[in-house]
């Protein structure tokens, strides 16, 4: 375990150096050139909604136009606004994309949940929260990088419990089985169901397929084993 944590200390201390530390600073440095070169866009939107404000057909075409010329320029990624998520369907909502900070909007990520919401919140349905708005509709729009929030989404609270819930609470109760007795093979394989958790977590794409859910099962199925077997190893 000593050595275990002291690696992961140096982990940490060399994250800042590494290719995370430099791509989050790439993207900051790209976001406030973004900022920078919108900003005569920026007034130009602000004008327009105020010319038509009070003619709603006018003001409609005039947001539509808008993003249609200007979504690459405000970094926008292409799939999100002509498939996705088609800005003739609601151009309120990328217009109010479009004026969020750089560092936000091209955050894919944030652009995927907000798409996610702005359709959960059009469906008006009180139960989407917990039965979902079906696997369907959700990869029509995109698949969210973000396992169990994916799910959240397509199968609602219960639904993700139900599912991949599973996958969280067995690691932690081999954790307390490892706790009342130390077993080297036990502590492996609650690392190894962890590493996969994390990597669903922050990476997405994960459990949905039959590969990865497969693997996770056998390893977490041998890990409950051992977890519920009293000799030590």
């Amino acid at each position: 375990m000593l050595v275990l944590l002291l690696i992961e200390l140096a982990a940490l201390a060399i994250t800042p150096f590494g290719p995370v530390g430099q791509r989050y600073r790439y993207e900051h440095y790209l976001a406030q050139q973004s900022d920078t070169r919108t900003q005569q866009l920026d007034q130009q939107l602000t004008a327009g909604l105020k010319k038509y404000r009070q003619q709603p057909a006018r003001l409609k075409q005039f947001k539509q136009n808008f993003v249609k010329q200007h979504y690459q320029a405000y970094a926008l990624n292409p799939k999100f606004v002509l498939k996705a998520y088609p800005y003739q369907r609601d151009p309120d909502f990328w217009i109010g994309i479009m004026r969020q900070p750089g560092e936000l909007r091209m955050q894919n990520r944030y652009v995927e949940t907000a798409m996610l919401n702005r359709v959960r919140a059009h469906h008006k349905q009180p139960l989407d929260d917990w039965l979902g708005i079906s696997y369907t509709r959700v990869s029509n729009i995109f698949n969210l990088e973000r396992d169990y929030v994916s799910q959240i989404y397509s199968l609602g609270l219960i639904g993700m419990l139900l599912f991949v819930g599973p996958s969280l609470l067995l690691p932690a109760y081999a954790l307390l089985q490892w706790w009342r007795r130390k077993s080297a093979r036990l502590m492996a394989l609650i690392l190894a169901s962890g590493f996969m958790v994390m990597a669903a977590f922050y990476s997405g794409n994960v459990l949905d397929f039959l590969t990865a859910s497969l693997i996770l099962a056998f390893i977490e199925g041998i890990m409950l084993k051992l977890a519920n077997t009293k000799t030590a190893d």
